[in-house]
């Protein structure tokens, strides 16, 4: 799987005070856009129309009131990096490594009797590993693991 060459910004304005909502029912968030830039370039400047959109959102509010209010620019620019997808395994490959670790993890514990145990464990959750009951039954220490 190729990996992907550019990374995804998220800048939004938003409501800066976590203790109150905005006046007169304004939304929290003004304005969001996303900016994909090269990996490894870092975070971008801030789009014109967020930097707009923040002046605006602010001029427009300190315009309500006073200009001795101490309440002044409270719209905030926000920028994140959008979490990338994980890999997803496969079934197949999941219950292939649920299993080899308990067979590691067995074989250490118990190298007497790591084979009966493994094969106990096995038949408490057969469908954990991917099994059918009877799967689980006639499963060996050589032959899977």
């Amino acid at each position: 799987m190729r990996r992907d060459e550019t990374t995804v910004w998220e800048f939004l304005v938003h409501w800066g005070d976590p203790f109150t909502e905005p006046p007169d029912g304004q939304p929290s968030v003004i304005a969001r856009t996303r900016v994909a830039v090269p990996r490894d370039a870092g975070a971008p400047e801030p789009p014109p129309e967020i930097i707009r959109a923040w002046e605006t959102a602010n001029r427009a509010f300190v315009e309500q009131f006073d200009s001795d209010d101490r309440r002044r620019w409270p719209y905030f620019i926000a920028v994140a990096r959008v979490q990338e997808m994980c890999r997803r395994q496969s079934d197949r490959a999941k219950y292939g490594r649920r299993l080899a670790y308990l067979v590691r993890r067995m074989e250490k514990r118990y190298p007497l009797v790591a084979e009966t145990m493994i094969r106990a464990a096995l038949m408490q959750k057969p469908e954990y590993y991917g099994m059918t009951l009877e799967e689980a039954r006639h499963w060996e220490l050589g032959g899977d693991a």
